[in-house]
């Protein structure tokens, strides 16, 4: 009936399904949840947010010395299909972003990412992040320790 031999429907329909992507593998230091702090700048990425499902994720922690407006800013980036992909900004002024930067910047010179865990949660009419932080001694520790 105009089918190839051994060509079933359901052998037709899989070929149709896309193969998903190999899980990236990342080199990453994930930091400690100490306490909590809510991403910045998430207004500007619902379009990605809203997309996520509402649970735990991995957030990668990435400097960003090239922006205009803060240059301490670090990015708060999440994984989609093997691409890291703002999502956020870690809160502008507070001691540790300066720091955070700083670490994130060192590590990823050794081909190290800087991860945090967190969520993504409705707030009122948005999408928000929440993110799992260490504490400043930590961080101090961390600085001054070699790699």
């Amino acid at each position: 009936m105009g089918e190839e031999k051994g060509t079933s429907l359901f052998g037709k329909l899989l070929k149709l399904i896309p193969t998903p992507p190999e899980p990236v593998e990342r080199n990453e230091e994930i930091v400690p949840n100490e306490t909590i702090v809510f991403g910045r700048g998430t207004r500007y990425h619902q379009d990605v947010l809203k997309k996520l499902p509402k649970v735990r994720h991995k957030f990668y922690l990435v400097g960003e010395p090239a922006n205009h407006v803060d240059p301490d800013a670090v990015m708060v980036c999440v994984d989609v299909r093997g691409n890291l992909i703002k999502v956020a900004y870690l809160p502008a002024g507070e001691y540790k972003t300066k720091h955070f930067q700083e670490l994130s910047l060192r590590l990823a010179g050794q081909g190290i990412y800087l991860a945090c865990n967190g969520t993504v949660e409705n707030y009122r009419d948005e999408v928000g992040v929440q993110l799992e932080l260490p504490k400043w001694q930590w961080l101090k520790e961390r600085l001054r320790s070699p790699d």
